[in-house]
C-alpha cells in the first residue's frame, strides 16, 4: 500500500484549502491512501466554520471524491460537518469512489467543546488487505478507545491532528507530541500514522512532526517542524 501524508498549513477558507488538497491528490494519483490533517478542509477558525453549511462542505467533499483515480484509492481529510439535528462535529471524512464515511472526534479539547458535539463510535475501512482505524488528535489520550480499536484487529491507525498552541507552549509540547504516537503504536500493535498541520494560524503555531511509526515503536518517517511537507511511504 502506497501512502501519502500531507503535512500542510491551513487557511480560514474552504476554497483555498480545497485547491491545495486537490492539487496534492492530483500529484499522487498512484497512491492508495492520501491523508490530510485535522480540519484541513474547513480550518480551526470556529467563527468561520459557523458561516458554512453542510451543502458547502458536501460540495467540497464531492469535488475531492471526483479526483480519485481508482477503486483502490482512499482520501482521509479533516473537516467540520453538520448532522440532521444541526450538531457540528470535528470529523474525518473517509472518501472512496463508492462513498464517504465519517469518524467524529470523541475526546474534545476545551476549544472544541465551545462548538463541536463529541462523536460516539469508532470507524474502520479496509484498503487492500489492511484494516485502517481513524482517530483525531486528543483521542490519542483515550487508552480505552485505542484498546477497542486493537480488538478490531486494525493494521494501521490514522491520526489527524492540528496542534495549535501559543509558540512557547508548542515548543514545550514537542516531546510529548512525538512520544505519544510511538507509545500508542506499541499499545495498539499497529502501524501508526499521524498527520499534523504546520505553521501559524490565528497567532498560534503547529509544529508539524507528522510521523509513521511501526508496531514496535520504530519511527519510519518523520516530517519537519516548520514547513509544509509531503511524506510518502510504502508498507
Amino acid at each position: 500500500m502506497k501512502i501519502t501524508l500531507a503535512q500542510i498549513s491551513v487557511a480560514a477558507s474552504i476554497q483555498l484549502n480545497l485547491q491545495k488538497i486537490i492539487k496534492i491528490i492530483q500529484e499522487h494519483k498512484t497512491n492508495n491512501l492520501i491523508i490530510f490533517p485535522e480540519l484541513a478542509l474547513t480550518s480551526y477558525n470556529l467563527e468561520y466554520i459557523t458561516s458554512l453549511n453542510q451543502q458547502i462542505i458536501d460540495e467540497a467533499l464531492d469535488k475531492i471524491q471526483l479526483q480519485l483515480s481508482s477503486h483502490d484509492q482512499t482520501v482521509i481529510v479533516g473537516t467540520s460537518r453538520y448532522n440532521n439535528e444541526g450538531n457540528i462535529y470535528n470529523s474525518a471524512a473517509i472518501i472512496t469512489t463508492q462513498n464517504i464515511l465519517y469518524y467524529d472526534k470523541i475526546n474534545l479539547t476545551k476549544k472544541d467543546r465551545s462548538l463541536f458535539t463529541p462523536g460516539k463510535k469508532m470507524q474502520t475501512v479496509d484498503i487492500e488487505s489492511y484494516r485502517i482505524g481513524t482517530i483525531i488528535c486528543r483521542d490519542q489520550n483515550d487508552i480505552e478507545l485505542i484498546q477497542n480499536y486493537k480488538k478490531r484487529k486494525i493494521d494501521v491507525m490514522v491520526q489527524l491532528s492540528a496542534h495549535y498552541y501559543e509558540t512557547e507552549i508548542s515548543l514545550k509540547k514537542i516531546d510529548k507530541n512525538i512520544a505519544m504516537p510511538i507509545a500508542r503504536a506499541i499499545d495498539c500493535s499497529c502501524t501508526w500514522i499521524k498527520v499534523n498541520t504546520v505553521g501559524q494560524f490565528e497567532n498560534e503555531m503547529s509544529l508539524g512532526n507528522s510521523m509513521i511509526v511501526s508496531p514496535i515503536g520504530e519511527v519510519l518517517r518523520q516530517g519537519n517542524k516548520f514547513t509544509e511537507e509531503i511524506i510518502t511511504f510504502t508498507t
